[in-house]
């Protein structure tokens, strides 16, 4: 389905985001988010 890396890194997110149920970003991104 998702052919180019960009859109499946996108769907990969989404999926990540609807497991957590916040729409916060991954545990990697969160550091740099919100320190």
């Amino acid at each position: 389905m998702a052919r180019s890396p960009g859109r499946a890194y996108a769907l990969l997110l989404l999926l990540v985001s609807a497991a957590s149920g916040t729409g916060e970003p991954p545990p990697g991104r969160a550091s740099v988010g919100e320190v």
